[in-house]
């Protein structure tokens, strides 16, 4: 485990009058959450030289980190948008040769799984315009992944996860085994003290932020 995590109360108040809103009440529907998360996401993608130190913090740490290092096979995801990016630029072109090999997904469709293929370059664009691999990807079996590199809105330091809201990886996580990592990645403005949750969210195991990887506990009673 490495490093802590900077307050997000903190991270407000640096940001001065013209920062980003306090973030919504823990009970505050999912809508509410992701409306604060995204102008907040918003404001750390923008800032370009800022993105691109958090991205090389994230991938010194995953680098060092003797479950990665000893995983397998590992389930990572194509960055798009405003998500941090988890694998070096270099990983685009060729799939990287330390560490464990890599699968990532492939949407088929709007409500059917998540495939699982191996990681294959050179990728093909969707039609929502992310990428994923190409059909003739070899499939992966989900049995295989030992550690899983989780995108997400924002997480609470509890290892809870808020998504887009389509529930691809509340039905993705089950598939996977139970001993493997479940890594929730994101910049440090967008670990929050608490999330609003429901029945079928699947907790990370671990966070990876910019400024740490850390193992996280259960959260108590709201």
């Amino acid at each position: 485990m490495h490093g802590g995590r900077a307050s997000p109360g903190a991270a407000d108040a640096a940001a001065g009058p013209g920062g980003p809103p306090p973030a919504p009440p823990a009970d505050a529907p999912k809508a509410a959450w992701r409306t604060w998360v995204h102008e907040r996401r918003r404001r750390w993608a923008a800032d370009a030289a800022r993105r691109a130190r958090d991205e090389a913090a994230v991938h010194a740490l995953l680098a060092a980190w003797d479950t990665w290092r000893g995983a397998r096979v590992a389930l990572v995801y194509l960055a798009f948008g405003d998500e941090l990016d988890p694998m070096p630029t270099s990983a685009r072109a060729a799939p990287p040769t330390n560490g464990p090999r890599l699968a990532t997904t492939r949407t088929v469709g709007a409500r059917a799984p998540l495939e699982l293929r191996a990681w294959s370059p050179p990728f093909e664009r969707h039609a929502f315009g992310f990428w994923q691999p190409r059909p003739d990807a070899l499939p992966v079996d989900p049995e295989a992944i030992d550690l899983v590199l989780v995108p997400g809105l924002a997480f609470d330091v509890h290892g809870a996860r808020l998504g887009h809201g389509q529930g691809h990886y509340d039905r993705l996580l089950p598939r996977i085994p139970q001993h493997a990592a479940r890594v929730g990645i994101a910049p440090d403005p967008l670990v929050v003290e608490r999330l609003p949750t429901e029945a079928h969210d699947v907790v990370m195991t671990h966070l990876l932020t910019p400024s740490g990887l850390r193992a996280v506990a259960a959260r108590g009673p709201a």
